[in-house]
């Protein structure tokens, strides 16, 4: 009859429209079982905590029976009882457990209830064995509602989630059922003959309940070694790393488009306030502040703001190096639909101007280290004065006058030369963002997150924002000030630990030398491709944590490639990246028309991610978005497993002899080799070729023969790819911008004038 209920029920289910999408554009798999075993990892640790979940619910409510009256003497309609009250009180406490699993996440719902299980066996047949009807009720109501129960109630959402759509019912499949014949149909049987074997004492029996309640967890155990898992190179896929297992459910681009649209960023960091209105939002040194705080002091400066003129959709510039009031500014112009404009404070004056003038702000904050002088708009300074401002007006009661597509920050993308672009980035984009990237890379809703790069730059201020969205604590610190990321890593659980080249050595320097012990790093790192794969293998040893193994950038956010890791302790042969499942992706060459794979293609993407074009800059935008696409200027190769490689930016390659060169390649291949620290490869003219590779390389040793390195280069790539000549430079020589990219226009210079010197 219930068979015949269900199948009643099943007529009138649908697809939902998310998963119809998905299907369309994918496709449907021809082998659903062959593609689900080529993740057997993730099926074996369904098998394993199904086993742990069904082992324990079948002794505390099926074998307990026999037990209770044949070695305990207890009435069997007393125990028959119990087991109903078990089972009502689960019924009633499985929409809570799936509550706590969308809150808190399921996976650390499900890994928590296992534990439960495990820690209340052998309590569990201390109250059976009383005799005692009162506590033999509490001991099965606790065994099959406190712990089976929550894990069995979240399975479903946290099963599919470790799969693709196209395979997931059979893998699901393949590790529940074989999980539920196993530890189920075989728990009575093991019960019964642990029970024999122990002379009629449980003891034996709560032993095999821990045991299999914590071998699932043990092999999918919470934090950084979750995500740990290694996937096999084939074929065209030379180096393939680690994927993130997609955190607890995760939702196609088309249900984060409408779970954001609506709200503002602020809106969100306000929830947080009203959920957790003591927990520490903000850090900077000594100074706290809550999201109770937060809430009240941004309600103030958005007075501030309006009295000074600032309305919808004005923009606000902001010149200041990291502080607190750097995210407060953000905040506080959302509240009343303003735009603030980031600047970089590394740009001398005249670029500052520059990047103001184009976006005629209506006010601009500056700290005191970087007053401006002779601006046409009010200039703020941070300070007693403003603190005073501040503390003295009203907080703001209307509700933000942001709405999902209205503009939340300006970014300035690092141009070769001439002023920067302004990338227009909208609530939407940043709340997908945040959703999109905690998503993949299985970041918690607590985690913080320390903000020493330049909020100016996406890595930094994506990911604070995405920190007070979620509930987390952010760490401001100014500059890469290795004693605040020590005192950092001691104190605070971080998820996602920003390096970047040419900090990773110092890190790893000072994280050895000082001998501390992180309090929890989920994952750390960004563009491995510029960093010395021993570092990467030391940096996450000493972290404990996996190394990010993404491609992004200002205009896309984290995605198109979110959602990859190298492991902790491995030195990586190659970066093979695994595409963000919230976007879409093409790789074409310069007509539009797809590459095939192996071939080298400019990167074409657009997802709910992507910033919403530059601030004045008509013909730009018309080149970079053609067709419903945004054409990034970087550079991929898509292997036949669906993996891609960066090559390079599509400006830094080298034509030469008719051929394409690409620096990074290069550049990959110096890193490799004993004693460089650091390379960077630009174009030389050339009588012959018209173009040729040269390299500036920071060694170990100061230098070593060129021919040495020239050799190593030879072996690895084609003759034409091979540079012509080395350049030893100091660390400090090597040009770089704040977020740690190389400045190959600063090298180009570096080159004229050591040619010039040469003249002379």
């Amino acid at each position: 009859m219930l068979i015949g209920v269900a199948l009643w029920i099943g007529r009138g289910l649908t697809e939902t429209a998310e998963f119809e999408q998905v299907t369309k554009r994918e496709g449907r798999e021809k082998a659903p079982v062959v593609e689900a075993l080529r993740r057997p990892r993730n099926v074996i640790a369904i098998f394993l905590m199904r086993v742990g979940q069904n082992a324990t619910f079948n002794i505390v409510s099926v074998f307990v029976l026999t037990y209770a009256t044949t070695t305990l003497g207890m009435s069997r309609s007393s125990v028959l009882a119990a087991t109903v009250v078990g089972a009502a009180v689960a019924c009633v406490l499985a929409p809570l457990y799936g509550h706590l699993g969308d809150r808190f996440g399921f996976r650390r719902v499900m890994i928590t209830a296992l534990i439960v299980q495990a820690v209340f066996a052998f309590p569990f047949f201390l109250l059976v064995n009383s005799r005692s009807m009162t506590l033999v009720v509490i001991a099965v109501t606790v065994g099959i509602a406190g712990g089976s129960a929550a894990s069995d109630a979240i399975q479903p959402a946290c099963f599919t989630a470790m799969f693709g759509t196209k395979s997931r019912m059979s893998a699901v499949w393949i590790g529940r059922e074989g999980g539920t014949a196993i530890g189920g149909g075989l728990a009575p049987l093991i019960a019964a003959a642990l029970l024999g074997w122990a002379g009629g004492a449980p003891w034996g029996i709560a032993g095999w309940m821990v045991f299999t309640s914590l071998v699932g967890p043990r092999r999918r155990r919470p934090g950084p070694a979750a995500r740990r898992r290694v996937g096999r190179g084939g074929p065209g896929a030379p180096g393939r790393l680690g994927r993130v297992p997609m955190s607890d459910a995760l939702v196609p681009a088309a249900a984060l488009v409408r779970a954001s649209a609506g709200s503002s960023v602020v809106d969100l960091v306000d929830a947080q306030a009203r959920m957790h209105p003591d927990r520490v939002a903000l850090r900077c040194g000594d100074v706290r502040v809550s999201y109770r705080d937060l809430g009240e002091r941004t309600r103030r400066l958005a007075t501030v703001l309006a009295r000074n003129g600032v309305g919808h959709s004005d923009r606000v510039g902001l010149v200041s190096e990291n502080r607190p009031e750097y995210l407060e500014t953000i905040l506080a112009a959302a509240r009343v639909g303003a735009v603030v404009a980031t600047v970089s404070t590394r740009a001398t004056a005249a670029e500052i101007d520059a990047c103001l003038d184009l976006v005629a702000p209506s006010l601009t904050l500056c700290s005191p280290r970087h007053t401006l002088d002779g601006r046409p708009e009010p200039v703020l300074v941070v300070g007693p004065e403003f603190e005073a401002d501040v503390a003295a007006a009203p907080e703001r009661s209307e509700p933000s006058a942001a709405g999902a597509e209205d503009l939340a920050v300006i970014l300035y993308t690092s141009g070769t030369t001439g002023t920067p672009k302004g990338a227009c980035i909208s609530h939407r984009a940043e709340i997908a963002r945040s959703m999109a990237t905690r998503a993949e890379l299985g970041l918690g809703g607590d985690d913080a997150f320390v903000a020493w790069s330049p909020l100016h730059h996406m890595g930094a201020l994506d990911n604070s924002l995405s920190t007070l969205m979620s509930g987390g604590t952010v760490v401001v610190v100014d500059g890469f000030d290795v004693a605040a990321l020590l005192d950092a890593l001691a104190c605070e659980r971080i998820g996602w630990l920003l390096v970047m080249p040419g900090t990773v050595a110092r890190l790893v320097e000072a994280l050895r030398d000082s001998g501390i012990r992180p309090a929890g790093v989920r994952l750390c790192g960004v563009m491995p491709d510029l960093v010395r794969p021993a570092e990467i293998a030391e940096l996450t040893t000493l972290l404990d944590a996996p190394y990010a193994n993404t491609f992004g950038s200002t205009e896309t956010g984290c995605p198109p490639c979110s959602a990859g890791v190298i492991p902790v302790g491995v030195e990586p042969t190659g970066f093979a990246k695994e595409q963000s499942a919230y976007c879409e992706v093409r790789l074409v060459d310069p007509e539009g028309r797809d590459v095939a794979d192996g071939v080298p293609g400019e990167v074409a993407m657009r997802g709910p991610t992507l910033f919403s074009g530059y601030w004045d800059n008509e013909e730009t935008n018309r080149a970079d978005f053609r067709d419903g696409w945004f054409h990034m200027g970087d550079v991929l190769v898509r292997h036949p497993d669906g993996t891609f490689s960066f090559v390079d930016r599509v400006k830094y390659m080298i034509k030469s002899g008719g051929e394409n060169v690409y620096p990074a390649e290069i550049e990959r291949v110096l890193l490799q080799t004993p004693g460089v620290l650091e390379a960077g490869v630009v174009r030389r003219a050339d009588d012959r070729w018209g173009k040729v590779p040269v390299a500036f390389v920071v060694h170990a040793d100061g230098s070593v023969p060129q021919a040495e390195l020239i050799d190593a280069c030879r072996a690895s790539l084609p003759g034409f790819k091979t540079p012509k000549e080395i350049h030893f430079v100091s660390s400090d020589a090597m040009p770089r911008n704040a977020s740690g990219k190389l400045l190959r226009h600063e090298l180009e210079k570096l080159l004229t004038h050591e040619k010039d010197d040469t003249d002379d």
